[in-house]
């Protein structure tokens, strides 16, 4: 009887904790500064801007006190990148270290998009992207031993 109530005990089920909430966004940064932000909150909207649909994805990084923001032009039908651009500053005394890449920028950076849904309708997406940032610098201002920095995330 002892074994039949220990089989039964171990069933498959999973259930989250009341107060558990799944994660909406989950980033890793590489780099410069390593931090992994985990939040239930969507960290990517989708929003129309003259004709065009846009992805639009803000990152808190609390390591350098400042959000990263990135920009994806998807078109009129929201089939396919057609401009990008990704931006973070982190002030330090008097001077600046600015992450920066996009397809108008130099130097441009990578960019790798997954959409896994689009639901324009209800202004949803979720996918993932891998980035890379250079950091630029300003005179006398220690940003760290990298030039680039890297962004994985999950919205």
């Amino acid at each position: 009887l002892a074994i039949l109530m220990l089989i039964a005990a171990c069933g498959d089920d999973v259930t989250l904790a009341p107060d558990a909430q799944p994660i909406a966004c989950a980033a890793t940064f590489h780099g410069n500064f390593e931090e992994l932000t985990r939040s239930p909150d969507r960290c990517a909207r989708l929003d129309m801007h003259d004709g065009d649909w846009f992805a639009e994805v803000a990152i808190p990084a609390r390591a350098i006190d400042a959000p990263f923001t990135i920009e994806l032009d998807l078109g009129p039908t929201a089939g396919a990148v057609v401009s990008w651009s990704a931006l973070a500053t982190q002030r330090i005394g008097n001077g600046a270290c600015i992450y920066r890449a996009g397809s108008d920028a130099t130097p441009r950076g990578a960019l790798d998009l997954t959409l896994d849904t689009i639901a324009l309708d209800t202004r949803t997406i979720h996918g993932s992207l891998d980035l890379t940032t250079y950091v630029l610098t300003s005179p006398g201002t220690d940003c760290g031993d990298g030039d680039t920095e890297t962004l994985h995330v999950d919205f």
